[in-house]
This record gives structure tokens, sequence and C-alpha cells, in this order.
């Protein structure tokens, strides 16, 4: 299991247990948005983390121990619920994610994990989630990552599936920011053989 998954599963421990009145807490695939809302508010309110990509990369070794600093997110979302409005109610939580995760290593071996760095919270707000009654919150920070590869190997997984999603642009006005909810096409390719 890569490193950066571990840190999220120790970070939904701690946030679980700073937050036990949650819906759901649960590690997601990537970048939240408004797409997936109606799959994520029955459960709300609720936290979704993410390891948004890597930065900073360097060879702290031999070539075999990297270092980087993990893009982490918490996707803080509320609904209005009797006697407590959204608003307030996502502050509040995105609020005590800051508090977990700031300057945490989340329990993890410090060799391999740095305290978290640069904790930061925007506000998602939207009027199209406005409208579905739904307030979005993100918390992201950078967590330093110590990564050792394996002797004999690149340590990575065999890449078998490529998905992408193509949002081709009219002519005129330029198109809303990408990601886009209703792509024009998508494309799905599994490759054959041994991919190592």
């Amino acid at each position: 299991m890569s490193l950066a998954h571990q840190v999220l599963l120790a970070a939904k421990t701690k946030i679980e247990a700073a937050l036990p009145k949650l819906g759901e807490c649960e590690v997601h695939d990537g970048r939240f948005d408004l797409a997936e809302i109606n799959a994520f508010i029955t459960r709300a309110p609720a936290v979704r983390l993410a390891c948004l990509g890597f930065q900073d990369g360097k060879d702290i070794g031999d070539g075999s121990e990297w270092s980087h600093d993990a893009m982490m997110a918490a996707y803080c979302v509320t609904v209005d619920k009797k006697g407590l409005a959204r608003g307030p109610a996502v502050m509040a939580i995105a609020e005590t994610v800051l508090g977990v995760v700031a300057g945490s290593r989340f329990g993890m071996d410090a060799d391999l994990v740095g305290e978290a760095k640069g904790p930061s919270a925007a506000n998602l707000h939207s009027r199209k989630a406005g409208s579905r009654g739904v307030t979005l919150w993100a918390v992201s920070w950078r967590q330093p990552l110590s990564i050792i590869l394996p002797d004999g190997g690149s340590g990575l997984v065999p890449f078998e599936t490529y998905h992408s999603d193509w949002d081709i642009e009219p002519h005129g006005e330029t198109p809303e920011a990408l990601p886009v909810e209703n792509p024009d096409a998508t494309n799905t390719v599994m490759l054959e053989g041994d991919q190592t």
C-alpha cells in the first residue's frame, strides 16, 4: 500500500476521533467536485480525504530513497439540519480538521512521515452547491514523505488501466474550467500482459 494512502487512513482515524458526530469520514480517490455531491450529501456532515499529488521530489540517498511533499486535502460538506445552519457547521468542521492536521504525523513513523506543513482552508461554496442545500470547504496541507523503493524494483504497481475524460472545446467562448460534469467523450483502455 502506498505511504500517502496510509497517511490518509491515519488522518481519517484522528478526524473521526475529533468529530464523532460525522456521518462519514472516508478516503477518496482525488479531487471532490460538485458532480459527486449527490452521493455524498446523504451522509453529511462528512469529510472526504484525498492525496492530490506530490511536489518537491528530492533524492535523499542513492536513488532508492526520495523525499516528497504529498499534497493532501480534506473536503468538508454539510447540509442544513434542524437547529444548525450549514455555513457555521462546515466552518466548525474545517476548523477542527485544521487543528487535527497542524504539525501532525498522524502517529506514523517519523523516519517516513514528516509533520504536516502549511495547513489552510478554503470555502468552495458556489451558487450551484447552495441551490442543492450544500456547503463545501476544503482543508489542504503538505505532508512530507520519505519514499524508499524496494530492492530490485521501482516500487510501482503495474499500470493496467488507462482512463481519460475529453472535453472538446467549442469555437467561440471559452468553456468553464475542467473538470467538467459531463465530458464530451471518455476513454478506458485495459492493457494486456505483464506491465512490470
